[in-house]
């Protein structure tokens, strides 16, 4: 009897929106913009070294914890371009998020998904 009985369900193509990749392709090269606009490898590390040191600041002062259920981000919540930039790093690793919300940062719970809309709505 094999372990796995069923297989993973995968997303098909027409399960995403084309405007979602759009905005996600949008906001990404507002991410490399902002990255070029800091060459060399030196000021490089320093703005990641800033970015996440932002990212905790951002989180443990703007995020509200009154409420510890998951929630849109209100517009005063919006974080700066670089904390952005941070904040989707994080994200692109599930566990990662998932531990740094319950042991590091509680108010990450409060984030459900990336505020894509939100980022590009100012991005553009």
């Amino acid at each position: 009897m094999p372990l796995f009985t069923a297989a993973p369900k995968t997303r098909s193509q027409s399960d995403i929106p084309q405007s979602y990749v759009r905005d996600h392709l949008r906001v990404l090269g507002t991410f490399f913009q902002l990255i070029q606009a800091n060459p060399g490898e030196q000021l490089l590390d320093e703005f990641f070294q800033r970015s996440t040191y932002r990212l905790q600041l951002w989180v443990e002062k703007i995020i509200s914890t009154s409420d510890e259920g998951q929630k849109p981000l209100q517009d005063h919540e919006l974080p700066p371009l670089d904390v952005a930039l941070a904040l989707h790093s994080l994200m692109l690793s599930p566990r990662r998020y998932f531990e740094d919300s319950v042991i590091r940062f509680k108010q990450l719970k409060r984030v459900s998904e990336y505020p894509l809309s939100m980022i590009v709505c100012f991005v553009t």
